[in-house]
């Protein structure tokens, strides 16, 4: 749980808006030469199959973002590293494998770089069962992989702290999964609440492609008593909140969450180190902490996540409409994707969740010179 104050988020947007959004004092920070630059990417697709778990659209949306990225933002093939639970020929997303990529991307940046990191899958809430100032509702915020190793946000903000010491590092993660708001923990919201009240946005800013909470979904989220159960089921024993903790550390030992090696007195208390003077990055989340996130499963179509979607479907209208050669900001892309999702009918509101001086720069890459 993080962020404090929020600014107002209900207004529709307006392809103005976009196009204004290079004149804004922010939208030209960390701008680098890109002779100087180097890009990195993971995309992590869980779908969880044979499991009582199961999503359908997870490993689609990781093959729509490796699209988008090749197609608009100037990666090749070699700078993204992709991880799904359904193809062998990947890294597989067990916890232990992302946590390592994580960090080997992590130890690679230099200031000037790019760093995006794109989950789709199931997301929990893990009780807390000691007091914890960072989390007032006593849940941490966590990302489900594959084998149920969990990364909460105290683990994910362990990992990226060594980014706060390379201030133009361009770091984004992509949640889609409920219970993704607050997930590294920021001090700052520039985008959260109820997205309802605002008109629909023009069909300029999301033309054909928007889609209905009709067609029928699933949601993303795993009640921690469905995380005990995959667990039960790994280590062959019935498990609870009282033997939670012990449990993922003898599965998973030393890549275990934070919170398992302190039950089992490996750790002290669990501190978010990075985030002591400033945000690092920029979240983008499907839902706030408390909402779930939609796995669309169309009749006859593709299961794709429901923010995955809108996000793709604004920056190609974006890339390919008259505006192409101004920055799509992280704000008037989420500002577009919560008035997208709110034309479908769908309940989550995504959020921004960084430091303010990101906010109104480019989604992904760095204002070019």
């Amino acid at each position: 749980m993080g962020c404090g104050a929020s600014s107002p988020s209900g207004a529709p947007v307006d392809v103005e808006e976009v196009r204004d959004s290079a004149k804004k004092p922010g939208a030209g920070f960390g701008s680098v030469s890109s002779s100087k630059r180097h890009k990195y990417a993971l995309l992590i697709g869980c779908n969880y199959p044979g499991t009582q778990a199961a999503l359908a659209g997870c490993v689609n949306d990781v093959h729509v973002v490796r699209e988008m990225l090749l197609a608009y933002f100037g990666f090749s093939p070699s700078d993204i590293t992709v991880m799904l639970d359904t193809d062998p020929r990947t890294i597989q997303p067990t916890g232990a494998n992302i946590k390592h990529k994580m960090r080997e991307l992590v130890a690679k940046c230099v200031d000037g770089d790019e760093l995006f990191i794109h989950f789709s899958g199931h997301g929990t809430q893990v009780p807390v069962m000691e007091p914890d100032p960072d989390e007032p509702d006593n849940l941490d915020e966590a990302i489900c992989p594959t084998d149920m190793n969990l990364l909460c946000d105290n683990d994910l903000v362990e990992i990226f702290e060594p980014l706060g010491a390379l201030p133009d590092v361009k770091f984004t993660f992509q949640a889609d999964c409920c219970h993704s708001g607050t997930l590294l923990d920021m001090d700052n919201c520039e985008i959260t609440g109820p997205k309802r009240g605002g008109p629909p946005p023009p069909a300029a800013v999301t033309p054909a492609g928007v889609f209905d909470a009709r067609y029928g979904q699933a949601h993303r989220s795993l009640a921690f008593q469905d995380v005990f159960a995959e667990l039960s089921h790994h280590s062959g024993h019935q498990v609870d909140v009282g033997n939670a903790g012990v449990t993922m550390h003898d599965l998973f030992g030393d890549d275990a969450p934070h919170r398992a090696k302190k039950a089992v007195g490996l750790e002290g208390d669990v501190v978010n180190v990075g985030h002591k003077d400033k945000d690092i990055g920029v979240l983008l989340s499907g839902c706030q902490s408390f909402e779930t996130s939609a796995d669309v499963r169309p009749a006859g179509g593709k299961p794709f996540g429901a923010f995955t979607n809108a996000v793709a479907t604004i920056v190609r209208a974006h890339k390919e409409g008259p505006n192409k050669s101004l920055p799509l900001t992280y704000r008037n892309l989420m500002l577009g994707a919560r008035q997208m999702l709110a034309q479908g009918n769908f309940t989550q509101s995504p959020c921004l969740e960084c430091a303010p001086r990101w906010a109104d720069t480019p989604y992904i890459v760095h204002l070019k010179k």
